[in-house]
């Protein structure tokens, strides 16, 4: 079989900043899938990321995690799927359905199956590397792509998230963030929670296991 035949595009996602201060996100897929497209996006902006920017975003997902652990233990189904609750972000941009104004900064992802792998192809206008300003631009993204997932998932698909994330951070404490590792820790993380959700049944693993089969 070639490389061609072996690739398979999962979803696209589009997330798009304007001068207007409004953010919006495009993706079709369903939100336990679009828990993974996240994950890989979330690796390569962090990867890209200066030292300072980078330490800045990992401090919010760390306070995301914790908080996500205690509200779904507290009280896992009460909470309203469209409530932000603690995991607001406190961003300038407004996420919006559709884009409104001019274009100021855009990301866009391409999650693909190649094998039994999954990879995250992404392009960002304009390019963020080593540019203090369009860096933030590619952490507001990532907040517009959080706050979009946190209306649509479950109680139980958010606690998922936050196990999720606490398996990619810790992922890079032990490993770091080199070019080399790109991938690695969202794989993993599926991995460890891919075999938790697989005996309870849930939907998540359910949508997940097709998806990977």
């Amino acid at each position: 079989m070639s490389f061609f035949q072996q690739k398979k595009l999962i979803d696209t996602i589009e997330i798009v900043l304007t001068e207007n201060k409004t953010s919006a996100v495009k993706a079709s897929v369903s939100s336990n899938i679009q828990t993974i497209l996240f994950l890989y996006f979330l690796d390569r902006v962090l990867i890209n990321l200066s030292n300072r920017a980078r330490d800045f975003l990992i401090s919010e997902f760390d306070d995301y995690v914790s908080g996500i652990k205690e509200d779904f233990t507290s009280n896992p189904l009460k909470r309203l799927e469209s409530e932000f609750g603690a995991y607001y972000f406190g961003t300038d941009f407004s996420l919006k359905e559709e884009t409104e104004g001019k274009k100021l900064f855009t990301a866009r992802g391409e999650l693909i199956k190649l094998g039994g792998k999954f990879l995250m192809k992404t392009e960002f206008t304009p390019l963020f590397i080593r540019n203090e300003k369009v860096e933030l631009y590619a952490i507001e993204t990532l907040h517009a792509f959080f706050h979009f997932l946190i209306r649509k998932v479950t109680p139980k698909t958010r606690f998922i998230l936050g196990g999720l994330l606490d398996h990619l951070i810790m992922f890079y404490e032990k490993n770091g963030f080199s070019l080399s590792n790109v991938g690695k820790a969202p794989t993993l993380a599926i991995a460890s929670i891919f075999i938790l959700e697989q005996r309870q049944k849930s939907e998540w693993f359910k949508e997940i296991n097709q998806l990977l089969h």
